[in-house]
């Protein structure tokens, strides 16, 4: 029965947790193991209680940053600033945006090969 149980969730495709008040802490976990499913396509948490809290701005960054997420319904949650602008891919402060300084394919990134500055960069001479 385990085996069984895991091949279906391993091909799951929605998940609708809309209305049920998930509990602070289980919020993050959750978000994790959502956001890191190989095939799942939609999800839907609507007015589940997400927004306020620490984790709450890390949930949303999983959730967006998936993969494989087509469609993400978070509506009737109640975000703060942080939280919002974790929402939106072409924030500035986004990790995933590409003009933010921190993005590894930025090429103003120290850590980016493409940098001429940088150290991984092999047409960059060794000091």
């Amino acid at each position: 029965m385990c085996v069984e149980l895991l091949a279906v969730a391993m091909n799951l495709k929605h998940v609708d947790m809309s209305g049920l008040a998930l509990a602070v802490k289980l919020q993050l976990p959750l978000c994790m193991g959502l956001g890191s499913h190989q095939s799942l396509e939609t999800v839907a948490l609507a007015g589940v209680g997400l927004g306020g809290s620490c984790g709450a701005a890390e949930c949303v960054r999983r959730l967006v940053g998936s993969i494989s997420i087509t469609s993400l319904d978070l509506s009737w949650n109640c975000f703060d600033q942080q939280e919002t602008r974790s929402l939106n891919p072409k924030n500035p402060k986004n990790p995933k945006n590409p003009k933010n300084p921190k993005n590894p394919k930025n090429p103003k990134n120290p850590k980016n090969p493409k940098n001429p500055k940088s150290p991984k960069n092999p047409k960059n001479p060794k000091p």
